[in-house]
This record gives structure tokens, sequence and C-alpha cells, in this order.
């Protein structure tokens, strides 16, 4: 038994009645008395210390002077971890995916919990709270949506106990959100609980020097690992979750992906071409006007466009020479100087977009609709805010 298992039969109560008294569940208390030193919100470690008549640093000495629960199926399930994910991703510990685990853990049992209450608030959930809260009017009062949301946070706690981290067991855009929201959540949480020290005796193999900030490294990464290129508009601080809610309703993020995953990985204009220049020595074949290639992701799905094979291949060339170069197009809100930051008319970018405006509009597209696109299509591009082919993100915030 744990020091807070032992706590709590000193008090004289069962895992139920110290749930009750915590305000938690009870799968989200035998969890914390399993490993009390992974993804627990302040909110948690409130409940408990009213339960077990503690305060935090009467809590943190009993930890701190306690041992590793002698659980065997918690200690099979430590010894799994660090297995499964030593020197796996570079900067992530056993115990971090512990934390990841307990927090994805956590956030469903809560909010399966709270969906069975009389009044239902989405942000009453770790993991959600995260969210931008315009993703939750654009769901309503839709419970079965919730519910669905709770079952992907199963799905990834078992991936993560499997050694599948989100770049292997992303099957839809909920499961990006949601990781991505964990992460966030356990980051939040992790400070706040090193000092107790269940897993303590698990070797952090990051660098010391970077020991403070290996979640910001682990959610930079996320660019890389998670398959869904707009995986952070579901964030409030980006201000995206209007346009990420026209382009993908929250009602289809379950939907399985087939080639709406690769368009909207690759968004940038040379990306969505990668397939036709698939490779050296690829012979680009001649258009077809009755299998015309699609090349927008507009709510006019009608208008179909072949992009000229000048075009992509001198996008392709141009974007192939700035992968080294971070930052080329600086940020206009910081840039002083008397031109814009984004590229001039001989650019193939920009040469790409022109073209795609004079060929929306000889279709009959509402000039409205083709700004838009474009508009969209530059700011992904780094045209607006310095978004360099997924080197440099100026949609997050500046330090």
């Amino acid at each position: 038994m744990s020091v807070i298992g032992e706590r709590r039969s000193q008090l004289g109560l069962t895992q139920q009645q110290a749930a009750e008294k915590a305000g938690v569940s009870m799968a989200t208390w035998r969890r914390f008395e399993q490993s009390p030193g992974l993804g627990v919100r302040s909110e948690t470690v409130r409940g408990v210390l009213r339960a077990l008549r503690l305060n935090r640093d009467e809590l943190s000495a009993l930890l701190d002077t306690g041992h590793a629960p002698s659980d065997p199926q918690w200690t099979a399930e430590v010894a799994k971890l660090n297995k499964l994910w030593t020197d796996r991703i570079e900067g992530l510990t056993p115990r971090m995916v512990g934390a990841l685990q307990s927090t994805l853990d956590m956030g469903q049992d809560m909010l399966r919990s709270e969906l069975t209450n009389s009044y239902f608030d989405p942000t009453d959930d770790s993991i959600l709270e995260e969210l931008d809260p315009r993703i939750f009017v654009a769901v309503g009062n839709n419970l079965a949506w919730y519910q669905m949301l709770a079952e992907r946070m199963q799905y990834l706690v078992k991936e993560l106990g499997r050694g599948r981290f989100i770049d292997e067991s992303c099957q839809c855009f909920a499961d990006a959100a949601i990781f991505a929201a964990a992460v966030r959540c356990a980051a939040q949480t992790w400070d706040d609980n090193e000092s107790m020290g269940v897993w303590h005796e698990l070797a952090d193999d990051l660098d010391d020097d970077l020991r403070d900030d290996r979640w910001d490294y682990l959610e930079e990464q996320l660019d890389e690992l998670i398959p869904f290129r707009e995986w952070d508009c579901v964030f409030p601080e980006y201000r995206k979750a209007r346009l990420l809610i026209e382009r993908r309703h929250p009602h289809t993020w379950f939907d399985e992906p087939d080639d709406e995953l690769q368009q909207f990985r690759d968004l940038a204009p040379y990306n969505i071409l990668a397939q036709e220049l698939a490779g050296p020595g690829f012979v680009h074949p001649p258009a077809k006007a009755d299998k015309p290639v699609t090349q927008s992701w507009l709510p006019f799905d009608d208008v179909q466009l072949v992009v000229p094979e000048g075009i992509g291949t001198a996008v392709l060339a141009w974007s192939d020479s700035q992968e080294q170069k971070r930052g080329n197009w600086p940020d206009p809100r910081k840039a002083q100087q008397p031109q814009p930051p984004w590229p001039s008319q001989d650019n193939p970018v920009m040469r790409y977009l022109l073209w795609k405006a004079d060929a929306y509009i000889e279709a009959g597209v509402d000039p409205v609709e083709v700004m838009v696109d474009l508009a969209v299509t530059a700011w992904f591009e780094g045209g607006v805010e310095g978004y360099d082919r997924g080197q440099h993100d100026a949609r997050r915030p500046s330090e």
C-alpha cells in the first residue's frame, strides 16, 4: 500500500469515501494513490489535502519520506514504461510518458463523470480547459461528442502503454487536439508535483541545462510529430479557432483521414505539389481535361484547377533552396521597413498565388472568396506571419 493509502486507512476511510471527500471520481483517487507525482492538477491536490486532513507541506513531507507503491501491477507498469520509453524520443523520459498517461486517464475519467451531472461545463475537465471555448460553442450541447472525446483519451492512454507516440497513434484530428492539450496540462502539473518523489528513481536523461524546458521542448517537437499541421489552432492564444472551425468543424474531428490528411499536413503550395513531383526523374503526366487535379481546400470544391508544371517545379525548387534559411520572411508586425516583407511578384510562390487568383476569377468564383483563400494560403506560407516551411511559426506569441 502506498503512503497515501496508509494515511487514508489511518483515517478509517475507504477509497470511495476518500474520493467523495476530495470531490473526485473513484478512478482519479485510485490513480493518485498509485502515482501521486504524475499529472495531478492543483484542484485535485486540494481535494486530496481536504480528504486526508493535511496541508501541502505535510503532504510533500509524507511523500518524500514514503516509498514507491508496492502494488505489483503498478510496479510492473513503471518497469514497462522504462523499457519502452528510455531513449526513444529526444528529451522524453519514461516519467514524462507516465505523466501524459496519467493526465489523459484522469481527463477521460473526469469527463465521463462530468457528463453524468445535471450541469455540464466542459472547461471543468483538465484537458478540455486548454482548448479555445469557441470550439465548445460550435459543439453545443452534444454530449455524444464529449463521450467520443473521452474514448479517444482512453485510446491514447493505451497507445502510450504500447510504446506508440502521437506520430504513430494519431487516427483523427481529435487525437491530435487532445494529445497536444494533454502535453500542456501535464506540463502545468509537472512543476507542482516533481517533489512528490514516486518516480524520482527514474533517470531523467535530458541534459541538466534543459531540465526546466523539457515540456517546452516536447511541445516544439509536436510540429514534426503530429500529422495535422493546424493542431495548435485549438489553443485560444493563437486566435485561429474561427478559421479552424470553418475549415474543420468539431463534428468531423473523429472522421478517419483519407487523402484529406495529406492535404492538411501539406498546406503549403510546394507541398501540395509534392505528390506530382514525387522524386528525381519523375515525369509529370500531361493534364487531362476530364481528370483535373484539385488544388483547393476551399468550400467551393466544385472549382478544380490544374497547376501548370512550370509553376509547380519553380515553387518546389524555390522551397528546397529556402529550407535551411530560417525566418526568411520576417513578421510584418515587427519589421520596420517601407515594403511588405512577403515575397515580391518575381518570387515563385507569389507567382503561384497570382496565377491561382486569376484562375479562380476566370472560373467565376466570387472575388471575396478568392481573397479569403489567398489570405489563408499566404498565412500558412509565411507571407503574412513569417511561417517558413514549418521551421519558424510566428503564430506563436514571441517571448
